[in-house]
C-alpha cells in the first residue's frame, strides 16, 4: 500500500469516527462498528482531539463542527513542518 493509500485510508476512518461521535455513539458502539478494538477506537479519538488542538472531546466536537476534520488535519500538517 502506498503512504498516499495508508493516507487516506487514516483520513477517511478518522472521518468516519468523527461522524459516529457526533450521531452520539460511545467508543465501545463505534470500535464495534468499525471492527477495532476499543482502546484502539478510544487512541484514535485521542489523535482526532489532539489535531484539532482541543483539551477536550466536547470542544473537539464543537470545533470540528465550525471546522472539517481534513481541513484540520491539513492545517496541523502545515504547522508541523
Amino acid at each position: 500500500m502506498s503512504r498516499e493509500a495508508a493516507r487516506s485510508l487514516s483520513d477517511e476512518l478518522r472521518q468516519t469516527i468523527v461522524r459516529l461521535l457526533s450521531e452520539g455513539l460511545e467508543d465501545r458502539a463505534i470500535a464495534r462498528r468499525l471492527g477495532m478494538s476499543e482502546r484502539t477506537c478510544q487512541r484514535h479519538i485521542a489523535e482526532i482531539v489532539r489535531v484539532v488542538g482541543a483539551r477536550s472531546r466536547f470542544q473537539a466536537g464543537y470545533l470540528l463542527s465550525a471546522v472539517p476534520l481534513s481541513g484540520a488535519a491539513a492545517a496541523s500538517e502545515a504547522d508541523a513542518s
